[in-house]
């Protein structure tokens, strides 16, 4: 098993994968996007990583045992979380812009309204956002999406209040 085997972790943070018991096990990517995989490592054998760029939820998983995995959570942040209609807000959904293959999209949930695409097929890692449907509450959410296929899924909510 992973323990834990859900990490929150900030944009941009690692993961190191130790690896113990009596057989031998992965440390696998399990988004369909082929981000990283340990190959086979026995117990006490050298620990693996993996840096997480960008806002989602990255599964993973053990490839010989695909009952064992987890999640890597990273959130959005937004800043100021809260203020008047007339400001700017900084939303931030990855450390780094997109690798060659990549893009981000993301989605905004305006107050009284459904989950909508904001921005899709991004390269960038950062934007300003000005609240266009009055007061309430604005949420945010990304992921990062391979070009050739398999994505994360959407990060959890990043919430901006506006009075």
């Amino acid at each position: 098993m992973f323990s834990p085997d859900e990490v929150p972790l900030s944009r941009g943070g690692t993961v190191i994968f130790d690896f113990s018991g009596p057989s031998h096990h992965t440390a696998t990517d399990a988004t369909g996007m082929g981000l990283y995989d340990s190959g086979s490592v026995g117990p006490g054998e050298p620990s693996t990583w993996f840096t997480f760029p960008a806002a989602g939820g990255y599964r993973f998983t053990c490839t010989p045992h695909p009952s064992m995995g987890g999640q890597v959570d990273v959130p959005m942040r937004v800043s100021p979380s809260s203020g008047s209609v007339k400001k700017r807000y900084s939303l931030v959904w990855s450390a780094i812009s997109a690798p060659d293959g990549f893009v981000f999209d993301v989605q905004l949930k305006r107050p009284g309204h459904d989950w909508k695409d904001w921005r899709t097929g991004l390269t960038r890692r950062s934007a300003s956002f000005k609240p266009n449907a009055g007061r309430g509450r604005y949420r945010f959410r990304a992921r990062m999406r391979s070009l050739s296929g398999g994505q994360t899924f959407w990060s959890d909510p990043s919430v901006i209040h506006v009075r």
